[in-house]
């Protein structure tokens, strides 16, 4: 495959994980090849294999190559990673992509020296980076451990240039490495699907008197503080979301008296619908690399209780967790905030980003720490 010189531009996209699976990098992946290859440049995902999908196919204009199964297991997860990466650099050798764009942490390190090797500019997409925060959620010795090797990842990464979607992940990373990492937000999905409330009429005088969590029920997202949240505030809590956690939290709830309804992983048009109805929506999270839930929830006009992580110290409307005065969110701060997560937007940093690296206007220079 030949590189491409009439403005547009052959793109390598590679990632653990892709579409059909839909969890949030798998979304923002399959979004922003889908927009790339709607504007004309030609993309190619190489990804694993999951269940019955085809080893090849052609989806919205993106070829997808799955060369490898995979699965959730660590195990088959390290195999099916060094198939993969073995994979990527054999295509490097029979193909010259403009640019290769590779999703942390499984892959990049492999594939970023892969494209260095064969003069390809790469870009890293880094979603999430725990850094101090595993002290947080893990035992001494496994906080250490996964520490050492989030960090590694990144030490060792041979793109270009990397990019996270928050300030606050940017300074976790830069508290550890001397890697330059750009900020390039994440956008809102489905944008014209905003506002549009519950229909079902208990559903919706529940949400309206109710907390709301969206997300998975795992220690990191804390979904057990919600309760005591609620407790104090006298207000029900609904929950949209899967996890671990899940027997702990109807245990804490029938302790201490606050009725809880969990409604489970719903599709995504209705889980903006029930954050557009809710009274107010929480995120405890210990981290969070971006929090597309407290971004909906604003430009929904919908308060957000939260932490400061991720992009929601940067987002007007947002309190602190336990906070009893809700704040109201203007009709102009909502549309700001839809402004300033736009998708077309956003999607054009990237497309500007790969054009810098593309014509050597980039580098990746280490930063003070």
């Amino acid at each position: 495959m030949k590189k491409t010189n009439n403005g547009t531009l052959n793109i390598l996209f590679v990632s653990e994980y892709f579409y059909p699976r839909l969890a949030g990098a798998e979304v923002w992946s399959w979004e922003l090849c889908t927009f790339l290859a709607k504007k004309g440049h030609r993309v190619t995902v190489i990804t694993s294999r999951i269940g019955d999908h085809p080893a090849q196919e052609q989806s919205n204009g993106i070829t997808i190559l799955r060369p490898v199964r995979s699965g959730t297991g660590r195990a088959r997860r390290t195999i099916a990673a060094a198939w993969l990466a073995r994979y990527v650099a054999n295509y490097l050798n029979h193909h010259q992509p403009d640019i290769v764009h590779v999703v942390a942490y499984a892959l990049n390190v492999a594939v970023s020296k892969a494209a260095a090797k064969k003069g390809i500019p790469c870009v890293t997409a880094v979603h999430s980076y725990f850094g101090e925060n595993w002290k947080k959620i893990a035992d001494p010795i496994s906080a250490r451990l996964l520490s050492t090797l989030e960090q590694s990842s990144i030490v060792q990464d041979k793109s270009i240039i990397m990019h996270c979607p928050s300030q606050y992940t940017q300074r976790l990373i830069h508290s550890d490495t001397t890697k330059s990492v750009k900020v390039i937000h994440n956008w809102i999905p489905d944008v014209e699907t905003l506002g549009k409330k519950v229909q079902d009429k208990e559903l919706r005088k529940l949400l309206q008197g109710s907390y709301l969590f969206v997300g998975s029920l795992e220690p990191v997202k804390r979904p057990l503080e919600c309760i005591a949240i609620c407790k104090k505030a006298k207000v029900p809590l609904v929950i949209i979301g899967t996890g671990t956690l899940e027997e702990s939290i109807r245990d804490a709830a029938a302790r201490q008296d606050v009725r809880v309804i969990m409604l489970g992983n719903l599709p995504r048009q209705q889980t903006i619908s029930c954050i557009a109805t809710a009274k107010l929506v929480l995120v405890p999270s210990v981290t969070e690399s971006f929090s597309l839930v407290a971004v909906e929830a604003i430009a929904q006009q919908v308060p957000v209780a939260g932490n400061p992580v991720g992009i929601i110290s940067e987002l007007p409307g947002v309190v602190s967790l336990g906070v009893k005065k809700i704040p109201k969110i203007s009709a102009s701060q909502a549309h700001e905030v839809r402004e300033r997560f736009d998708k077309e937007t956003i999607i054009s940093q990237i497309l500007e980003l790969y054009k810098d690296v593309k014509t050597n206007k980039m580098v990746n220079k280490p930063t003070k720490r």
